[in-house]
């Protein structure tokens, strides 16, 4: 079993955040991104699948307001050959 962990922050909006198809960023707040998964499920020695969570935490914009927190639960399949 092994545990996975990744924190990036973004000190300034981004401005194109909102036309990212896969995980679309509110483009008018500093973010925090956080992910963490385990990989503890192995249907073979080479496969893995990988339950994780991506979240991103929002700071106040300039308009005085903080976007919603979005959580994204996802799965990882891994293939080692």
């Amino acid at each position: 079993m092994s545990v996975i962990a990744r924190v990036d922050r973004m000190f300034d909006p981004n401005p194109d955040g909102g036309r990212i198809l896969f995980i679309p960023f509110d483009d008018t707040a500093k973010s925090t991104f956080l992910l963490g998964g385990v990989d503890f499920a192995h249907p073979e020695a080479s496969v893995h699948l990988i339950p994780n969570v991506e979240v991103v935490m929002y700071d106040e914009n300039d308009a005085g307001t903080t976007p919603d927190t979005d959580v994204i639960g996802r799965v990882t399949f891994l293939w080692e050959f």
